[in-house]
């Protein structure tokens, strides 16, 4: 697992098994002229109603990896660093956007994205968002949803059930994009919208743990797109 910044928490995962894709998601909306036709969701009956995408935003399939991308930033690049991240002059220490503390750039107090800088929305519309860290906390909370690591058509991931309903979502192990594609199949990395300390928080997970942290945000990593029930 690559470096990150501080863990929130770690929950132990130790359910192993092979996940057939069941029939509980929904479409929300029929019609072609609404960018999100294309893309279902799955109602886990979670207390603040968030719909989650059955998919990674690029991807169309729950076992497709999708696009990484990296924090407040729209396209996908082959490599990802300091060097060639959007919001600084090229280190940690000059960012020029969502900055809180002087000593690392300009400070405009920023620490949610806005919409334009957010990839959900980019690629998918403007019914879907990048989820906050409450609703990825909400998530990972082990009295809400059981995570169980599995593969889905040969492809490594979390299948996450709701204790309510008992209707579920599958992560892939998608890993992230460094100087190359990184932890691919090992590994997941899922954005916020939130700043965390000096990255942004994230929900990461290997086949034994499920992590909580901050996760420096020049990393291309993995968007699982939320929107609000109706």
């Amino acid at each position: 697992m690559k470096k990150t910044l501080f863990t929130l928490a770690a929950l132990a995962c130790c359910m192993v098994g092979t996940w057939v894709a069941s029939s509980c998601t929904e479409k929300e909306n029929k019609n072609s002229n609404d960018a999100t036709a294309q893309h279902e969701y799955v109602d886990l009956a979670l207390p603040s109603g968030t719909l989650w995408a059955t998919c990674n935003v690029g991807a169309e399939k729950p076992e497709e990896l999708g696009y990484h991308v990296a924090w407040g930033e729209v396209a996908e690049k082959d490599t990802c660093g300091w060097g060639n991240y959007k919001w600084c002059e090229g280190t940690l220490d000059t960012m020029n956007k969502y900055c809180v503390e002087s000593k690392r750039g300009t400070v405009d107090g920023l620490s949610e994205l806005e919409p334009e800088d957010d990839a959900a929305i980019a690629f998918w519309g403007n019914e879907w968002k990048t989820p906050t860290m409450d609703q990825l906390l909400e998530l990972s909370d082990s009295t809400l949803c059981t995570w169980t690591w599995t593969t889905l058509n040969e492809v490594p991931g979390y299948q996450v059930t709701s204790k309510k309903n008992g209707k579920s979502l599958f992560l892939p192990a998608a890993g992230y994009i460094g100087d190359k594609a990184i932890e691919v199949g090992e590994d997941g990395y899922y954005w916020s919208t939130t700043l965390y300390d000096e990255g942004a928080f994230i929900v990461g997970f290997d086949a034994n743990q499920v992590y909580k942290y901050g996760s420096y945000r020049c990393y291309g990593q993995s968007v699982r797109a939320v929107r609000a029930k109706k």
